[in-house]
């Protein structure tokens, strides 16, 4: 069997998604061509890099997923957490709940997530940064050599008033969901009280794949 996946994705005005998949099925008689449309989970993750309920969920429970289903979910990070903005002689600062190594840890996800065009790509390379222990550019650079991606543009972005910039905006998402916790995950809208990632989306998805019938 032989499986195209096309790389654009197209939405309509009622905002739903769907990913086209065209199966080849060839035997010495025929060759059939079906088309299948999937519709998506939307799946929101509110997070820090250096909470380390965040970097576990990262690597237990965020890679596996999106490894598994990132076909059938359309993924939104929010790396910011539990930071604030504190104002001091009219000088605005974001204070991240671990200290400033934190607030640089979340610009390189912010620029990560703004630079790198693949969601799919651009998270497992932060799955990749949240299983490394020790400083984020040490992080940053060794997941560019694991996955062969050039990290100047992003450390220059992090380095810069743009990683500042992207860091804002994610607070402004994180301000107005008010997350009670993190890593605090939303399906299309909705917390799940589902301890497995998988099996909560595999419960979402309205059409799963059939290895979702072990999680349910």
């Amino acid at each position: 069997m032989q499986r195209w996946r096309p790389s654009s994705h197209y939405s309509s005005g009622k905002r739903r998604h769907a990913t086209f998949i065209l199966v080849v099925c060839r035997d010495d008689e025929k060759i059939q061509s079906e088309y299948v449309a999937v519709d998506k989970v939307n799946v929101t993750v509110f997070y820090e890099t250096f909470c380390p309920g965040s970097r576990t969920f990262f690597k237990m429970q965020l890679g596996p997923a999106v490894q598994k289903l990132s076909r059938f979910i359309n993924l939104s990070l929010v790396p910011y957490g539990n930071a604030r903005v504190l104002q001091r002689h009219g000088v605005e600062r974001i204070i991240c709940d671990h200290g400033p190594v934190e607030c640089l840890g979340n610009k390189i996800h912010a620029c990560v997530l703004h630079l790198v065009q693949n969601t799919t790509s651009a998270t497992l390379f932060n799955v990749c940064m949240m299983g490394v222990n020790g400083a984020p550019s040490n992080a940053l650079f060794t997941c560019g050599d694991r996955h062969n991606l050039y990290t100047g543009a992003i450390w220059e972005c992090a380095s810069s008033s743009q990683g500042t910039t992207l860091l804002r905006k994610h607070g402004n998402t994180t301000g107005a969901a008010h997350p009670p916790y993190v890593p605090y995950t939303l399906l299309n809208g909705v917390s799940t009280n589902r301890r497995n990632l998988i099996s909560a989306l595999c419960a979402t998805i309205t059409q799963p794949p059939g290895f979702c019938l072990m999680y349910l």
